[in-house]
């Protein structure tokens, strides 16, 4: 039961990487999300890291017990960088509106992102898609002028 937990675990994460990684490089490109938000995400990352600790009984090869670091290094790397995530979509982001297609197809929301005082303040539209996909446009260096 132990090596089946333990593979499991390791596939799972290596399915949130590849999400992960697939929503970094849609934000970057302006394209779609895949990935579900980053609350789900940290949720799994989470649930991961205790069941790659609990099964750390798994004693069958050396290769499973590398697995076994190696998915709770990733799992608890994941779980911080999710959480910070989550915890920016939540305090960070102010809206300004939320917008419609004329023929009620597609919504946009606007928010304000203010990272402190080291980064200027940016806007960020975001294309509401089905279930959790979107598309996120980021206007950076914007003066209080143009706004």
């Amino acid at each position: 039961m132990g090596t089946k937990f333990n593979l499991w675990s390791f596939i799972l994460i290596l399915v949130i990487t590849a999400l992960s990684f697939q929503a970094l490089v849609a934000s970057y490109m302006h394209s779609w999300s895949l990935a579900p938000p980053a609350l789900a995400l940290w949720l799994l990352t989470v649930i991961t890291f205790f069941m790659s600790v609990f099964e750390f009984r798994d004693k069958s090869s050396k290769r499973a017990g590398w697995r076994s670091w190696l998915t709770v290094l990733i799992a608890f790397l994941l779980s911080a960088i999710f959480l910070l995530g989550t915890v920016m979509n939540i305090f960070a982001r102010e809206p300004i509106v939320t917008t419609q297609s004329p023929n009620s197809k597609t919504t946009i929301d606007f928010y304000t992102l203010n990272g402190g005082a080291a980064t200027s303040i940016s806007v960020v539209g975001i294309i509401n898609g089905p279930l959790w996909f979107k598309k996120i446009s980021i206007l950076k260096n914007l003066c209080m002028k143009q706004m």
